[in-house]
């Protein structure tokens, strides 16, 4: 009989780059859902049509809305989590709800303004999600599913399994809120640090795949920054500014935040194309992989101005 095959342990042999691939998203809407998740799992799902229909919209606000739910939990409510991961402001909402038709109460607008009459429902402790989400890619259900009990084992009701949260073939995939980390290819023996380090408000570089709350490009570049300066606080540094060069390289700088010296980063992204790899997971086909140089990079005080380089050289 052949073994058969999985695009996360491929990828994971010939090293395909998982750094920028986080998710974009300013904010995040977590609807517990118990039936059976098909791979396009809220169209496909019971919910409501109004229902749905609001969620589609709501995409508009850079809102990324996917199903949770705990394999133990019984309860006749519906537990929903809103979290907003901007980089000026990260908070988890927590409701208990009869039905699916009463998230249409939710004033979104208010919630991520940060509205006074919704402190009742701030949720103080972090919440981790693991994608265990078997069919969309049987990946995430073949490793999300041991990474999710341990870090349930750990984390206990902290902890949910997530419909598919992008980029299958790095499974197992993490999401830790309020900060909107993401973590691939993460493993049962890395869960304790990585629980540790969310509480800490630090990163664990080893498995760090991006925030959510930075495009492709600036996530890259803050994971180059940690690497740069052994600085894993997530509060050390703020974006100050991204700016492309006529060549597509962007400078990126990042302030820090206690004494306002400047980071600046020139990164160059780099797209090859190679066959996939077929598997149980993925037809044969074109695989696109993206990969972020670092060209330059250098460290000024406040009120001095970015180098002038000969970047097309």
């Amino acid at each position: 009989m052949v073994e058969r095959q999985f695009c996360s342990q491929l990828a994971r042999e010939t090293a395909d780059p998982f750094i920028g691939t986080a998710t974009r998203a300013d904010s995040w809407l977590l609807i517990e859902y118990t039936a059976v998740w098909e791979r396009s799992e809220i169209e496909s799902s019971y919910l409501p049509s109004e229902v749905k229909d609001w969620i589609e919209q709501i995409k508009l606000h850079n809102t990324q809305t996917r199903f949770i739910k705990h394999t133990s939990r019984k309860s006749d409510e519906i537990t929903v989590f809103f979290v907003m991961t901007l980089e000026q402001r990260q908070a988890i909402y927590r409701f208990q709800f009869a039905c699916y038709e009463d998230l249409l109460t939710l004033n979104l607008a208010a919630l991520r303004a940060g509205a006074q009459c919704y402190e009742p429902y701030r949720y103080q402790a972090p919440l981790f999600l693991v994608c265990t989400h078997g069919k969309h890619d049987a990946c995430c259900a073949k490793f999300g599913m041991p990474v999710y009990h341990e870090f349930e084992r750990l984390a206990g009701e902290y902890t949910w399994q997530s419909s598919h949260v992008g980029g299958d073939k790095f499974a197992a995939n993490v999401i830790c809120f309020p900060y909107g980390i993401y973590y691939g290819r993460v493993a049962v023996s890395e869960v304790g640090a990585i629980i540790a380090t969310c509480k800490a408000s630090q990163l664990y570089l080893n498995r760090y795949r991006g925030r959510s709350c930075y495009p492709p490009i600036v996530q890259a570049a803050d994971y180059l920054l940690r690497v740069q300066t052994e600085r894993t606080d997530l509060a050390a540094f703020r974006l100050a500014s991204v700016e492309q060069e006529p060549d597509g390289a962007y400078w990126i700088c990042f302030a820090d935040r206690q004494c306002g010296i400047k980071h600046y980063l020139l990164l160059q992204e780099r797209i090859s194309e190679k066959t996939a790899y077929r598997t149980t997971c993925h037809p044969e086909g074109k695989h696109i992989l993206r990969s972020y140089q670092l060209r330059y990079y250098e460290v000024l005080e406040p009120g001095h101005v970015r180098p002038v380089l000969a970047v097309h050289a």
